[in-house]
Protein backbone atom coordinates (compact mmCIF):
# COMPACT_ATOMS: atom_id res chain seq x y z
CA UNK A 1 0.00 0.00 0.00
CA UNK A 2 2.66 2.42 0.60
CA UNK A 3 4.53 1.84 -2.74
CA UNK A 4 1.27 2.18 -4.61
CA UNK A 5 0.25 5.31 -2.28
CA UNK A 6 4.57 6.41 -3.25
CA UNK A 7 3.72 6.10 -6.73
CA UNK A 8 0.93 7.91 -6.73
CA UNK A 9 2.03 11.01 -5.42
CA UNK A 10 5.07 10.90 -7.80
CA UNK A 11 2.85 10.88 -10.95
CA UNK A 12 0.66 13.46 -9.49
CA UNK A 13 3.33 15.69 -8.59
CA UNK A 14 5.71 14.75 -11.96
CA UNK A 15 2.03 15.96 -14.13
CA UNK A 16 1.23 18.98 -11.71
CA UNK A 17 5.14 20.27 -12.44
CA UNK A 18 5.44 19.33 -15.73
CA UNK A 19 5.67 21.70 -18.34
CA UNK A 20 2.66 22.91 -20.94
CA UNK A 21 3.35 22.90 -24.52
CA UNK A 22 2.89 26.39 -24.13
CA UNK A 23 5.52 26.99 -21.78
CA UNK A 24 8.27 25.35 -24.08
CA UNK A 25 9.63 26.53 -27.64
CA UNK A 26 11.02 24.14 -29.80
CA UNK A 27 13.22 24.76 -33.15
CA UNK A 28 13.96 21.71 -35.50
CA UNK A 29 16.58 22.30 -37.57
CA UNK A 30 18.47 20.28 -40.22
CA UNK A 31 20.86 23.13 -40.53
CA UNK A 32 23.90 22.43 -37.57
CA UNK A 33 23.78 25.03 -34.52
CA UNK A 34 27.07 26.60 -34.34
CA UNK A 35 26.35 28.52 -31.27
CA UNK A 36 24.28 27.30 -28.83
CA UNK A 37 23.85 30.21 -26.63
CA UNK A 38 21.16 31.39 -28.53
CA UNK A 39 18.36 28.99 -26.67
CA UNK A 40 19.64 31.55 -23.68
CA UNK A 41 19.01 34.47 -25.91
CA UNK A 42 15.48 32.98 -26.77
CA UNK A 43 14.85 32.11 -23.51
CA UNK A 44 15.33 35.80 -22.06
CA UNK A 45 13.37 37.25 -24.81
CA UNK A 46 10.27 35.28 -24.39
CA UNK A 47 10.84 34.77 -20.27
CA UNK A 48 7.83 37.99 -20.13
CA UNK A 49 5.58 35.33 -22.48
CA UNK A 50 5.66 32.16 -20.20
CA UNK A 51 7.90 30.53 -21.75
CA UNK A 52 10.33 28.15 -19.20
CA UNK A 53 12.24 26.26 -21.78
CA UNK A 54 13.90 26.30 -25.26
CA UNK A 55 15.27 23.65 -27.23
CA UNK A 56 16.79 22.66 -30.53
CA UNK A 57 16.48 19.83 -32.09
CA UNK A 58 18.99 19.69 -34.56
CA UNK A 59 19.00 16.12 -37.38
CA UNK A 60 21.05 15.88 -40.39
CA UNK A 61 19.04 15.75 -43.94
CA UNK A 62 21.26 13.22 -45.05
CA UNK A 63 20.83 10.61 -41.64
CA UNK A 64 18.74 7.44 -42.39
CA UNK A 65 16.32 8.37 -39.63
CA UNK A 66 15.82 11.81 -40.86
CA UNK A 67 12.35 11.73 -41.68
CA UNK A 68 11.29 9.60 -38.77
CA UNK A 69 12.82 12.04 -36.67
CA UNK A 70 10.96 15.28 -38.80
CA UNK A 71 8.18 13.42 -38.40
CA UNK A 72 8.05 12.89 -34.24
CA UNK A 73 10.18 15.79 -33.43
CA UNK A 74 9.71 18.00 -35.95
CA UNK A 75 5.96 18.43 -36.67
CA UNK A 76 5.23 16.55 -33.34
CA UNK A 77 6.50 18.46 -31.26
CA UNK A 78 8.12 21.89 -32.67
CA UNK A 79 6.98 25.27 -32.82
CA UNK A 80 9.46 26.03 -36.16
CA UNK A 81 10.95 24.07 -38.59
CA UNK A 82 14.16 25.03 -40.59
CA UNK A 83 14.66 23.13 -43.50
CA UNK A 84 17.08 23.06 -47.06
CA UNK A 85 15.28 24.09 -50.28
CA UNK A 86 16.63 20.49 -51.67
CA UNK A 87 14.75 18.98 -49.10
CA UNK A 88 11.88 21.56 -49.14
CA UNK A 89 11.99 20.63 -53.48
CA UNK A 90 11.99 16.68 -53.19
CA UNK A 91 8.53 14.22 -53.03
CA UNK A 92 8.43 15.58 -49.42
CA UNK A 93 7.52 19.38 -49.48
CA UNK A 94 3.54 17.88 -48.96
CA UNK A 95 4.10 16.37 -46.52
CA UNK A 96 5.90 19.49 -44.60
CA UNK A 97 3.07 21.51 -45.89
CA UNK A 98 0.19 19.58 -44.56
CA UNK A 99 2.18 20.11 -41.44
CA UNK A 100 2.50 23.95 -41.29
CA UNK A 101 1.00 26.93 -40.90
CA UNK A 102 -0.44 28.17 -43.95
CA UNK A 103 -0.09 32.20 -44.35
CA UNK A 104 -3.16 34.38 -44.62
CA UNK A 105 -3.36 38.16 -45.73
CA UNK A 106 -3.13 38.83 -42.10
CA UNK A 107 -0.10 36.38 -40.85
CA UNK A 108 1.70 38.16 -43.70
CA UNK A 109 1.22 41.71 -42.79
CA UNK A 110 2.29 40.37 -39.24
CA UNK A 111 5.75 39.55 -40.65
CA UNK A 112 6.13 42.07 -42.66
CA UNK A 113 6.58 44.54 -39.50
CA UNK A 114 9.74 43.10 -39.15
CA UNK A 115 10.20 41.32 -42.10
CA UNK A 116 9.36 43.28 -44.90
CA UNK A 117 11.49 42.50 -47.50
CA UNK A 118 11.82 38.34 -46.64
CA UNK A 119 10.88 35.92 -49.46
CA UNK A 120 7.76 33.44 -49.59
CA UNK A 121 8.27 29.63 -50.34
CA UNK A 122 4.77 28.48 -52.00
CA UNK A 123 2.92 25.26 -52.97
CA UNK A 124 0.46 25.11 -54.98
CA UNK A 125 -0.24 28.47 -54.58
CA UNK A 126 -0.14 28.47 -50.71
CA UNK A 127 2.91 30.11 -49.03
CA UNK A 128 4.28 28.21 -46.16
CA UNK A 129 8.13 29.22 -45.24
CA UNK A 130 9.77 32.29 -44.96
CA UNK A 131 13.64 32.11 -46.37
CA UNK A 132 16.06 32.74 -44.17
CA UNK A 133 19.09 31.80 -45.89
CA UNK A 134 19.78 32.31 -49.76
CA UNK A 135 22.96 30.78 -50.79
CA UNK A 136 23.56 32.09 -53.73
CA UNK A 137 22.31 35.88 -52.91
CA UNK A 138 25.21 37.46 -50.51
CA UNK A 139 22.33 40.68 -49.50
CA UNK A 140 19.53 38.73 -48.95
CA UNK A 141 19.63 39.22 -44.87
CA UNK A 142 23.42 40.19 -45.23
CA UNK A 143 23.53 40.90 -41.86
CA UNK A 144 23.44 37.16 -41.42
CA UNK A 145 20.90 37.00 -38.55
CA UNK A 146 20.21 33.40 -39.12
CA UNK A 147 23.55 32.22 -39.84
CA UNK A 148 25.46 33.66 -37.24
CA UNK A 149 24.49 30.64 -35.17
CA UNK A 150 23.58 27.98 -37.68
CA UNK A 151 25.87 26.77 -40.15
CA UNK A 152 24.17 26.60 -43.72
CA UNK A 153 25.85 25.55 -46.39
CA UNK A 154 22.66 25.99 -49.05
CA UNK A 155 19.18 28.10 -49.07
CA UNK A 156 17.15 27.53 -45.94
CA UNK A 157 13.28 28.20 -44.78
CA UNK A 158 12.04 28.57 -41.63
CA UNK A 159 8.14 26.89 -41.31
CA UNK A 160 5.76 27.30 -38.52
CA UNK A 161 3.83 23.68 -37.18
CA UNK A 162 0.52 24.24 -37.59
CA UNK A 163 -0.06 22.87 -34.51
CA UNK A 164 2.39 24.73 -32.08
CA UNK A 165 0.68 25.95 -29.15
CA UNK A 166 2.28 28.91 -29.81
CA UNK A 167 0.99 30.32 -32.41
CA UNK A 168 -1.34 32.98 -30.77
CA UNK A 169 -4.60 33.39 -33.20
CA UNK A 170 -3.09 31.66 -36.09
CA UNK A 171 -2.06 28.18 -35.03
CA UNK A 172 -4.52 25.14 -34.97
CA UNK A 173 -4.37 24.70 -30.94
CA UNK A 174 -2.94 27.93 -29.50
CA UNK A 175 -4.72 30.72 -28.20
CA UNK A 176 -4.20 34.42 -28.01
CA UNK A 177 -2.50 34.65 -25.44
CA UNK A 178 -0.01 32.26 -26.55
CA UNK A 179 2.03 33.81 -29.55
CA UNK A 180 5.27 33.19 -27.88
CA UNK A 181 6.41 31.47 -31.15
CA UNK A 182 5.97 34.51 -33.65
CA UNK A 183 7.70 36.55 -31.02
CA UNK A 184 10.47 34.09 -30.99
CA UNK A 185 10.67 34.69 -34.71
CA UNK A 186 10.69 38.08 -34.61
CA UNK A 187 13.52 38.15 -32.06
CA UNK A 188 15.27 36.20 -34.66
CA UNK A 189 14.47 37.91 -37.76
CA UNK A 190 15.63 41.33 -35.38
CA UNK A 191 18.86 39.84 -34.06
CA UNK A 192 22.53 41.80 -34.76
Amino acid sequence: MAVLISIVSYYGFTLKHALKGYEQLTIFTSALVNDSSIIDEIKNETKDEGILNVSIIEAEEQDTYFEIKLETNGYGGSDVLILSESFLNNENSFEVVRHSLIFNDDFKKEISTFAPLVEYKDYEENEFALKIFDKENTEYFANNIFSSWLTMDETYYLIFVRDSLNLGIYGSQSSNEHDACIKMVKYLFERK
